[in-house]
């Protein structure tokens, strides 16, 4: 059996789909983090029905396999990468923000 290598249609998911970013305190902080979670999961769920239903989609499929259908899998997977690195960014942009705002709770000298 050989192992075909996947196209850069359809990349691994990002790191952070895996990291617990969404707690009460994020979302208190910056409520638009709890929409990219379910954005993240969306397009997770939305990679997976679409390698599911189009298999050619992973490895180099024959010429004759390749469908309209086929083509436009890998147009939406494209897509979603492209929205996917944005959202990453963005993300990483807000809690940067979070990080360096200063806590209610530090003593401030007068």
């Amino acid at each position: 059996m050989t192992l075909r290598r996947a196209p850069p249609a359809c990349p691994a998911p990002p790191a952070h789909l895996h990291e617990p970013l969404v707690t009460p305190e994020t979302v208190a902080a910056a409520p638009e983090l709890a929409i990219l979670a379910l954005l993240d999961h969306a397009l997770d769920v939305t990679r997976l029905a679409l390698l599911a239903a189009q298999p050619s989609l992973v490895g180099e499929p024959p010429p004759w396999r390749v469908t309209a259908e086929l083509r436009a899998a890998t147009r939406v997977l494209r897509a979603a990468l492209a929205l996917e690195r944005a959202a990453d960014a963005y993300r990483r942009t807000v809690l940067a923000a979070l990080r360096d705002e200063p806590s209610d709770d530090t003593d401030v000298p007068f």
